[in-house]
């Protein structure tokens, strides 16, 4: 575990950590909402959420796994909006709502 991770596991996150994690979800609503609003065909909107979905089962994947391109780069950018739980172990939202509507969308 590195310092940054160790650190994060002993104190909840921030205030300004949380603003940004809830103003993530509440842009999440711009996914079915630009599905609705833009009257995109199914494959129009599956060009767009299954890359998204993927990018985030791979950082996620990469974070559970150790790899480095969780520690180098993606650490930095999410570490800080990700809760002690989520830290721990698991997928995050972002993975689990990205491939659900990608599933949404498909059926």
């Amino acid at each position: 575990m590195t310092d940054t991770e160790a650190a994060q596991t002993d104190v909840e996150i921030s205030f300004a950590s949380e603003v940004i994690r809830k103003a993530t979800h509440m842009g999440s609503l711009i996914i079915p909402g630009s599905y609705y609003w833009f009257n995109l065909t199914r494959w129009e909107m599956l060009s767009f959420v299954i890359p998204a979905a993927l990018f985030f089962l791979i950082v996620d994947t990469a974070r559970l796994r150790r790899w480095p391109i969780w520690t180098v780069s993606a650490q930095k950018l999410f570490a800080p909006i990700i809760r002690k739980h989520e830290l721990d172990g698991g997928f995050t939202g972002a993975s689990y709502i990205l491939s659900t509507f990608c599933l949404c969308v498909a059926f």
